[in-house]
């Protein structure tokens, strides 16, 4: 009798052939499709399909730089890949197509000429981002050397382009950065020397030009760079000598000078001031009565956002300053002299960072004729917003407040200009009312989400009655009732009733919502 021992050798020569078999026909199982990681950032490789899947499946994640110890985000939806070191010609052009965010390539460390073409097409593109009008956003902070063959494809590529990788620019590089388009924005802070010959190629290629990593340059490099009207930031250099400074004279735009912790009054006051013109010079942490009076003199902005006090002297040479704008976004403390020498000013005057503010403070400040900025501050005294409540300037800005007591409503509620309260997350009754009224207020509550007090039928009722309209655009949670009394106003801003979750009314009343008459036309 056979058994199937006898057979075995035949049945392994059959199995072996079907395998060769299905390999020859390619009948082996399918490769499982890529998936798109969570982080980006772990990519090494991309195939060109790989990236046409990136470019139309991948939402992006928002691109954010720590400054002053806060996560700042520059841009969003944006597709990271630094993981990435090398890229084809396909590859790059599926890259490309990529349209809801900045390109991130900070991994590549080469770029042919071909891949540099593909990517200066890149389709995204963000109005006034970066400083420009219609600009893109590609970082390639990898590549350390550039010929100039792809610095000519690249000088195609029309929006925000960052090369902080290089640590030199040679006059050929430069050369070929002579058609990067004005509009869009060049990013060089790895350099830490450059010549004048080198400073007057790029010197007006670009709205931002960015050097912060040069640590000192020649009074010949400032003046060739002085042709540039538009951003140039020099945040990497630590002292600026007369010389240096005067050499910048003819520079027409917005300066970035955010590095030096010093200034000698014979630099500031050899600074550019011309009309028009930005000085930013946040590095400065004290400021001496001579060289505020020397950086005061200029018609444009000035930004001194690093001092934390001023004396009441610097105060009063500050106070005449003859520029548009003052920017103190550092200052966490001010005396009654100084905030009546400040308040000498007729221009915009921002203080966000003082948390509180005394009667006597806030009447000096109240002499300033124009808009006065106090985001930072948490409380707000009737008495001080009664002497605020006099100020003749056309705004007053109080969007850290996130309540605000209803005495010291009602005494704003008397000032003539414009009045924005945009942080309150709470309202009651009375606090309601006195805003209703008053005419300045602007009627924007953008981050009150939720109406769900015993009275909140009342406090819609009453919002619906405020001058300039009722804004509530992040409301998620309201009962029927007091959202059918919110949109009796017929200019109201609100979302739409699929957005919001009702909850049950607060005296148990329990009809159904009722959409009101002209709802649909709102």
């Amino acid at each position: 009798m056979t058994s199937f021992a006898d057979y075995r050798p035949l049945v392994n020569a059959l199995a072996v052939a079907m395998v060769y078999a299905s390999m020859a026909i390619g009948a082996e199982p399918a490769e499982t499709e890529w998936q798109i990681p969570e982080d980006t950032n772990t990519i090494e490789t991309l195939t060109p399909e790989q990236a046409r899947k990136l470019a139309v499946a991948y939402k992006g994640v928002d691109f954010t730089r720590e400054h002053k110890g806060k996560r700042i985000v520059i841009a969003e939806k944006a597709l990271p890949l630094a993981g990435l070191k090398a890229i084809d010609v396909e590859t790059a052009k599926a890259l490309a197509q990529y349209s809801e965010g900045p390109l991130l390539l900070d991994g590549l460390t080469t770029l042919s000429r071909d891949a540099a073409v593909a990517l200066a097409g890149s389709r995204y593109s963000a109005k006034g981002a970066f400083g420009g009008r219609k600009d893109g956003v590609l970082f390639l902070n990898g590549l350390t050397t550039l010929s100039p063959e792809v610095a000519r494809a690249l000088a195609q590529y029309s929006g925000h382009l960052s090369l902080n990788g290089l640590t030199s620019l040679s006059p050929e590089v430069a050369k070929a950065f002579e058609r990067f388009p004005f509009e869009g924005s060049l990013m060089l802070d790895g350099l830490t020397s450059l010549s004048p010959e080198v400073a007057q190629t790029i010197a007006d290629r670009a709205t931002l030009l960015s050097l912060d990593g040069l640590p000192n340059i020649s009074p010949e490099t400032a003046k060739a760079l002085a042709d540039n009207w538009g951003t140039l930031s020099l945040n990497g250099l630590t002292s600026l000598s007369p010389d240096v400074a005067k050499a910048l004279d003819g520079f027409r735009g917005c300066l970035c000078l955010n590095g030096l912790t010093t200034l000698s009054p014979e630099a500031a006051r050899a600074l550019p001031k011309p009309e028009g013109c930005w000085l930013s010079l946040d590095g400065l942490t004290t400021i001496s009565p001579e060289v505020a009076k020397a950086v005061a003199e200029g018609p444009g902005t000035l930004s001194l956002n690093g001092l934390t006090t001023i004396s009441p002297e610097a105060g009063r040479a500050l106070g005449g300053y003859t520029g548009v704008y003052l920017f103190l976004d550092g200052l966490t403390t001010i005396s009654p002299e100084a905030a009546k020498g400040l308040a000498r000013f007729d221009g915009g005057l921002d203080l966000p960072s003082l948390a509180t503010i005394s009667p006597e403070i806030a009447e000096a400040l109240a002499e300033n004729d124009c808009y006065l900025g106090l985001d930072g501050l948490t409380t707000l005294s009737p008495e001080a917003a009664k002497s605020l409540a006099g100020y003749k300037g056309v705004g007053l800005s109080f969007d850290g407040l996130t309540t605000i007591s209803p005495e010291a409503a009602r005494r704003l509620a008397e000032y003539k200009g414009s009045l924005s309260l945009n942080g309150l997350t709470t309202l009651d009754t009375e606090t309601a009312r006195a805003l209703a009224v008053a005419k300045a207020w602007d009627g924007s509550l953008p981050n009150i989400t939720v109406l769900d007090m015993p009275n909140s039928v009342e406090i819609a009722t009453i919002l619906a009655s405020t001058e300039a309209g009722l804004k509530l655009p992040n409301l998620t949670k309201i009962s029927p009732r007091a959202y059918n009394a919110l949109l009796r106003r017929k200019n109201s801003e609100m979302p739409p009733r699929s957005k919001i979750t009702f909850i049950p009314e607060p005296d148990g009343y329990t009809d159904d919502f009722i959409t009101p008459e002209g709802y649909q036309e709102q």
